[in-house]
């Protein structure tokens, strides 16, 4: 619940460096996402910016939605007073997955986050993101689509349950679109 807050899930986008991931495993190719449709298709509108690398500012959004370092260890603190501690599971026997979980892991933890990082065999994952009890907080996936775009898939509420729309993502905006 607290993680669905729309505070923290900007403040989770604010606090990777994005640019230092792309210059480690993109070989000088690809910019950071604005969005889940990138510059080459033609689907792609160009109006969006990337979140920018901001780790202060998601401190902030972390303070006012109550979450701060109450006892001075460096690590956040909930509301309840147990430290702020995600899951990130990755696909493992991949070290790409495991080098940028672990970029992820050192980012976060400079704002005071601290991530645990599962290597989750593949099998399981599936299971673990689009089974019901939808048993994940954070998972760390790469997106691909051919050029016949089609995202309803992914983000439409009428998936919520089914297919690749295993983040239970709702916006009626979106579903208008």
């Amino acid at each position: 619940p607290l993680l669905h807050a729309p505070r923290c899930g900007r403040a989770w986008g604010l606090a990777p460096a994005r640019q230092r991931i792309l210059r480690a495993y993109g070989a000088g190719f690809g910019a950071p996402a604005a969005g889940p449709v990138g510059p080459s298709p033609g689907a792609y509108g160009g109006s969006g910016e990337p979140m920018p690398y901001a780790p202060d500012s998601a401190r902030a959004l972390l303070r006012n939605a109550g979450i701060q370092d109450g006892n001075g260890d460096g690590t956040l603190d909930l509301p309840n007073g147990q430290p702020f501690e995600i899951e990130l599971k990755f696909p493992a026997g991949n070290a790409v997955n495991r080098d940028m979980a672990e970029l992820v892991r050192h980012d976060l933890s400079l704002i005071g986050v601290r991530i645990v990082t599962r290597p989750t065999e593949w099998s399981v994952m599936v299971q673990d993101f689009n089974g019901p009890q939808r048993n994940f907080e954070a998972i760390l996936l790469g997106f691909n689509t051919d050029y016949n775009l089609n995202l309803r898939d992914a983000f439409h509420s009428e998936m919520i349950g089914s297919g690749y729309q295993f983040a239970s993502y709702s916006n009626p905006r979106v579903d208008s679109l």
